[in-house]
């Protein structure tokens, strides 16, 4: 992914920023799950009303709503792309001379 730096951040700078908010996403994105977990344990032992919520949620008329665009959308593709940015192979940027005007790069 290309991110667009500013202009008066050297690229160290950049960088730390970078790996920064990556790990600040983590500290926000593991504690979520494991709240909406407790939650959604909390309301089912809780009975009542609750506890139907809970069913209705995770097998029943909103199962797809909730599993498909809260979990898989909301929490996991964005812990997914995180852990692929932190511990996954990183692109370099191609050394190489820029032709003018074309913004191709010629290897040799």
């Amino acid at each position: 992914m290309y991110v667009m730096r500013h202009p008066a951040l050297s690229r160290d700078e950049f960088v730390s920023s970078k790996k920064f908010l990556e790990k600040s996403d983590l500290l926000f994105l593991v504690p979520l799950i494991i709240s909406v977990a407790i939650m959604l344990a909390g309301m089912f032992f809780s009975g009542g009303h609750a506890r139907n919520a809970v069913t209705i949620i995770t097998g029943g008329s909103f199962t797809i709503i909730f599993w498909l665009g809260v979990v898989v959308i909301g929490m996991l593709l964005p812990l997914a792309y995180d852990l692929y940015e932190m511990l996954g192979k990183r692109e370099a940027e191609p050394q190489g001379k820029s032709r003018l005007g074309t913004g191709r790069r010629i290897y040799a």
